[in-house]
């Protein structure tokens, strides 16, 4: 066999081997490969950029949300061991909600997301933007999780905060509203 041809075989069977691993499931949420190109927004979501974004941001007239993974800690640091996870910025007055884009969710961790939401918005009617970083599936998934919560009016911001930043916009530090580690 030629070095051509065993690297087709060996190509054709890299296909086979991911074609067995779905990306999306029965749900229609994405399960792997979160960083990668995206598509149009969800069903039922709007598409959002940075400059409609600023303008919103600048009018106070958008209930923005943060779904980047919080780091996890190092399994190799030593029970004990002072751990400073990097920092996080992002577009200031955002609710950060680490893990809301995961594919599933703990009935749990979805009850405490879905409420801390919820007291964020007080009850007040503007759009919801979700957001994490350029090329994020997790900010998808979260999105469409929102508009099948029911929210009115959920936008989704692809560009996150590297659109953001890019376009010299600030940021500011940010903590999360709901840990990861608080759930097993």
């Amino acid at each position: 066999m030629t070095g051509r041809a065993l690297l087709a075989l060996l190509l054709l069977l890299a296909g086979v081997a991911g074609a067995a691993e779905p990306l999306f499931d029965e749900r229609g949420y994405r399960v792997r490969d979160f960083r990668a190109d995206t598509g149009g927004p969800p069903p039922g979501v709007a598409l959002i950029d940075t400059v409609d974004l600023a303008a919103l941001v600048a009018a106070d007239g958008a209930a923005l949300v943060d779904v980047l993974p919080a780091p996890p800690r190092p399994a190799t640091l030593p029970a004990g061991a002072l751990w400073l996870p990097p920092a996080r910025n992002d577009i200031p007055g955002s609710l950060w909600l680490p893990d809301l884009g995961l594919p599933a969710l703990s009935p749990e961790r979805a009850t405490r997301f879905r409420s801390t939401l919820d007291a964020f918005l007080a009850g007040r009617a503007r759009p919801v933007v979700v957001y994490c970083l350029e090329r994020c599936w997790l900010s998808w998934n979260a999105a469409r999780r929102l508009a099948e919560w029911g929210i009115p009016d959920v936008r989704w911001y692809p560009e996150g905060t590297d659109g953001w930043t890019a376009a010299g916009l600030p940021t500011a530090r940010a903590e999360p509203a709901v840990r990861p580690e608080e759930f097993p």
